[in-house]
């Protein structure tokens, strides 16, 4: 699988593109219609006349260029069924729905005049399964007695006056004192929008071989990394912005651990990517996902967007449902790198501009730990602790596969 992210970035065909995104409305109909119990066949075109009801999926859309608006929503089903066509849509009995480009839905109404779909209602899509692991595996875990330490922070880690990294420095400190299980750091590491950086002025060493920019990281981030012990693996995710990481593209291939040299214990992580640490299982995504549907989504109401917004990623089953993106650059044809497959994770981490937060949304932890430094002031980063799953908390009738339910094992610290 990790040699799918080694693709030629930026080279998209716009038939791969229509591809992708044809196959995104076609997979979802069959899970509307295994779940719903609605045959392929009775699936209906939103573009033609139709004086019932109809079940219809498709994909949504503004009709024109701008944000979308009330009057710009639209529907776009896949091309065997719309020919490429889309319809204006009247969603005014999806007040409460979080709507925004590129999301998948499937709607019943009719398209009385043939111009305009009106919406009775939204077939919602069948949740992901929560995770689970043997019996066996889950009982050795029960063993240890000191919870899952997790130490989560996000870049950038200097201010924009300076290339020190002394904030990188106490976070590794802290993890040190703190005796974290593992560390997860999420770029960007040598920010390419860093003042500095933009303007070449930073050290170089001359005695090196690599490239200016790898130097950089080798002489002032590499050591600091490689102070943590053998037994505290560090992870690192990489960001878009990162200007030692010739992929620049999401889904984003991982660091050259061996370039930057890095030691064995710090591992490189492509973005996204799904780890599992003493059988919790981590999801981490390094695009900004929250703010992309916060800025492009239709404006009407709702309490509490972060949770929808983590909701709608879990039953879009994709890391980065927008389309057109909102932010960065998205190589679409291989967004099937960044789609969850059967199960939710147990915590879900995905850095974001928006406020820091910490929300259980679907039974998963979802962390945004905020960025580390903000021009320059000091932010945030996060500490997540996961208790044991203990003997007592199994019950003998549970069978051989053991839900994990971290999402009660679980407290949040955010630290700043």
């Amino acid at each position: 699988e990790l040699q799918k992210y080694h693709y030629r970035t930026m080279y998209m065909k716009m038939s791969e593109i229509s591809d992708y995104l044809d196959d995104r409305i076609e997979t979802f109909m069959k899970i509307v219609s295994e779940h719903h119990k609605v045959p392929m066949e009775d699936f209906g075109n939103p573009v033609s006349l139709s004086h019932s009801d109809i079940a219809v999926v498709g994909r949504i859309v503004s009709d024109e260029d701008g944000k979308l608006q009330k009057g710009t929503l639209a529907l776009e089903p896949c091309a065997h069924i719309g020919g490429g066509e889309r319809v204006r849509l009247d969603a005014s009995a999806l007040q409460e729905e979080l709507l925004f480009p590129g999301q998948i839905v499937a709607l019943k109404g009719r398209n009385s005049g043939g111009k305009l779909f009106k919406v009775n209602s939204r077939l919602p899509f069948p949740s992901l399964l929560h995770p689970a692991s043997p019996r066996q595996e889950i009982l050795r875990f029960s063993n240890y007695t000191a919870p899952l330490s997790l130490v989560v922070a996000s870049g950038p880690y200097t201010t924009d006056t300076d290339l020190d990294f002394k904030p990188l420095q106490h976070i590794v400190q802290r993890s040190i004192q703190a005796m974290a299980s593992a560390v997860i750091l999420f770029g960007p590491f040598i920010d390419d929008s860093h003042p500095l950086v933009k303007r070449g002025e930073f050290p170089y060493l001359a005695d090196n071989t690599n490239p200016p920019l790898e130097s950089l990281f080798i002489d002032k981030i590499s050591p600091i990394l490689n102070d943590l012990p053998k037994h505290t693996p560090v992870f690192l995710v990489p960001h878009a912005r990162d200007a030692v990481n010739v992929h620049i593209s999401y889904p984003q291939d991982r660091f050259d651990r061996k370039l930057l040299q890095l030691k064995g214990s710090v591992k490189t992580l492509t973005n996204p990517c799904i780890v599992s640490l003493d059988g919790v299982v981590i999801a981490v995504n390094n695009i900004d996902v929250f703010n992309d549907i916060d800025s492009t989504r239709l404006k009407q109401h709702n309490d509490d967007i972060v949770s929808s917004i983590a909701r709608e990623v879990f039953q879009q089953r994709c890391f980065y449902p927008v389309f057109p993106e909102g932010s960065g650059l998205i190589d679409v044809p291989f967004m099937g790198l960044s789609e969850f497959e059967e199960t939710k994770p147990d915590l879900y981490i995905n850095p974001s501009s928006m406020p820091p937060f910490e929300k259980v949304v679907e039974g998963v932890v979802c962390v945004n730990p905020g960025s580390v430094v903000n021009q320059n002031a000091y932010g945030h980063y996060s500490i997540v602790r996961v208790a044991r799953l203990g003997n007592s908390d199994i019950a003998e009738d549970e069978g051989d596969m053991i839900a994990h339910k971290a999402e009660m094992r679980t407290r949040v610290e955010r630290i700043s």
